[in-house]
């Protein structure tokens, strides 16, 4: 039996051009040749999905022929309480083929599925509950496997893992020991570049490709937009542009959009500046540095709401509690 496993598809709830061609991608991971599918969570991207995007995700399963499974994901989760309660209910079917929403940890044949749980504590006992010679398929980080915003959001330890182990949740694709995070099949947003992996599975074995279709996300400077030219084939490009100044001509987007017509989507960005003699230092390394000239000089650079009065509280009680 060979098995395609999916990551994180996050089906964009807004944009519905950007949607449709997730939904295309993962149409054409369906035409391999497989016998069955794994979602490892986060097919929504919003715990609320909009009625379109419900609809448009729902049409497209109801239109796949090979048995499929979908991990309940953090984001498909109406609430947090881990109560089942999910918008995949909706694409649920039994019949000639089968898709199943797991929504509480299940062992199918040789396969062990756990959904998103928020106490990593419960995952835990699930993973040490784990048969021997099952791989594991899951949604949730360890220590070390580092979410799009660089945090580490598990406390999941490596010596937690006795399986080997199939892991959405992290975008970013990595491998420790017996652990795979998938990654996304393609980039979901600005912080997935590099992303494009899914994963085929045959008697236990886990083999990892790319994928070279789907969306992409860049972030590029204006002098790098020449590079466009090798993205013309791309299905869906999203282009944020980091810009120096926050001035620009009155046309600059449109002019952007006549020239690079291979791109489906822009952000204009602009970076931070500072002129580094503008920048202010207290050296607080006493504290009875600290005086009311100086309290009132943070109060006229900061956009706090305390006033001397406060501050001054709050100094004093430290002194005392030296």
């Amino acid at each position: 039996m060979k098995t395609l496993v999916i990551g994180d598809t996050h089906f964009h709830n807004s944009n519905k051009g950007l949607r449709h061609e997730q939904l295309k991608t993962i149409k054409r991971l369906y035409q391999l040749d497989v016998d069955n599918v794994i979602f490892l969570g986060d097919v929504f991207d919003k715990r609320n999905p909009s009625p379109e995007c419900v609809l448009d995700v729902k049409r497209f399963f109801d239109g796949v022929f090979k048995d499929t499974y979908i991990l309940r994901g953090n984001h498909d989760s109406a609430t947090k309480s881990d109560n089942g309660v999910t918008m995949l209910s909706v694409l649920e079917r039994t019949g000639e083929t089968n898709i199943t929403i797991v929504t509480q940890t299940m062992l199918v044949g040789s396969y062990y599925m756990i959904p998103h749980y928020e106490d990593d504590l419960v995952v835990k006992k699930y993973l040490y509950k784990a048969p021997k010679d099952c791989m594991v398929f899951g949604h949730f980080g360890f220590d070390g496997a580092l979410n799009n915003a660089g945090d580490a959001d598990c406390s999941l330890e490596l010596d937690d893992f006795s399986n080997p182990t199939i892991l959405g949740h992290i975008h970013s694709y990595c491998r420790e020991r017996d652990i795979t995070v998938l990654g996304t099949p393609y980039t979901t947003c600005f912080q997935d570049i590099g992303q494009k992996y899914y994963g085929l599975v045959e008697q236990n074995v886990l083999t990892v490709h790319e994928s070279n279709h789907g969306p992409k996300h860049l972030v590029l400077e204006p002098e790098d937009l020449s590079s466009l030219s090798v993205y013309e084939d791309c299905s869906y490009l999203s282009i944020r542009l980091m810009l120096d100044s926050t001035t620009m001509e009155e046309n600059y987007l449109w002019d952007l959009k006549r020239k690079y017509p291979q791109v489906a989507y822009w952000d204009l960005k602009f970076k931070v500046s500072y002129d580094e003699e503008e920048l202010s230092y207290y050296d607080t390394s006493s504290l009875s540095d600290i005086d009311d000239d100086v309290i009132a000089e943070y109060l006229k650079q900061s956009k706090t709401s305390w006033n001397n009065e406060e501050l001054l509280e709050i100094l004093s009680e430290l002194k005392n509690a030296d």
